[in-house]
């Protein structure tokens, strides 16, 4: 399969691939410090999407006492 790609590498293979990849003349590229993605993007708060967050809270609190209030004077 990774001749089909037409610029075959192999990256930290095992040893099974890292025998494939010498015997077909394949560059191999081995990285042994890896990067976590959380280091590479890191994940910012926007201030729109807390502000529309805070907002749904605070409506979905509103209403749950508007309809427990309800609730109490209906069985009353």
């Amino acid at each position: 399969m990774l001749e089909a790609v037409g610029h075959p590498h192999a990256v930290n293979p095992d040893r099974a691939l890292r025998r494939e990849a010498l015997a077909r003349g394949w560059p191999i590229l081995d990285f042994h410090r890896p990067v976590r993605l959380k280091q590479r993007f890191a994940v910012r708060p926007r201030p729109a999407l807390l502000a529309a967050a805070a907002i749904g809270a605070a409506a979905a609190t509103a209403g749950l006492v508007w309809y427990a209030s309800r609730r109490r004077v209906a069985t009353a």
